[in-house]
């Protein structure tokens, strides 16, 4: 009788330490992937001065001054190997996480360029110009107007309008 009273007690006790164990490894575990995760997100999207330096190329390239996103939702990046310049336009992408993208090309002001046939509402930009930032049937776009530069960036609807003007409102131009 005293074996079978001790006998689920020890069960019990053995339960108990397996199911901590598990716990603690569990929280091990997403301890490894969350670091992972921040590790990935710094050193495969770069940071802000690996952006600037990769925007230092196509600068060359062109005779108006070069502006680049200074900071972007933690879901945002730049891919550096994506920037391009041809006919001198700068093209590159901003991709989000799940692969939809904002296409954005810089050129030099056109002469005759206004901003009062852009659909949308007008946004001042401090130290860079004006943007207007709408949406239309086919998406997003902002139209940023620098004193010499003029910058299109252009999205899918699923990406909001909020993260294109938080995006529009950190461009700076390239030192």
């Amino acid at each position: 009788m005293g074996d079978e009273a001790g006998e689920p007690r020890r069960d019990y006790k053995i339960k108990a330490f397996t199911r901590y164990r598990l716990i603690a490894i569990s929280l091990c575990a997403l301890l490894v992937v969350i670091a992972g995760v921040i590790i990935f997100l710094f050193v495969a999207h770069g940071t802000t001065d690996s952006l600037v330096a990769s925007f230092r190329a196509p600068q060359h390239a062109v005779d108006f001054p070069l502006y680049y996103p200074s900071a972007l939702p933690s879901y945002y990046f730049v891919d550096s190997g994506s920037i391009q310049t041809d006919n001198d336009v700068v093209i590159f992408p901003i991709s989000r996480n799940d692969g939809k993208k904002i296409l954005v090309t810089e050129q030099s002001l056109p002469s005759d360029f206004s901003l009062n046939n852009v659909n949308g509402l007008q946004h001042q930009l401090p130290g860079i110009g004006t943007a207007v930032i709408g949406s239309g049937f086919l998406g997003n776009r902002a139209v940023i107007k620098t004193s010499q530069t003029v910058i299109f960036l252009s999205s899918p609807q699923e990406i909001s309008i909020t993260d294109l003007q938080s995006i529009a409102y950190n461009f700076k131009q390239l030192n």
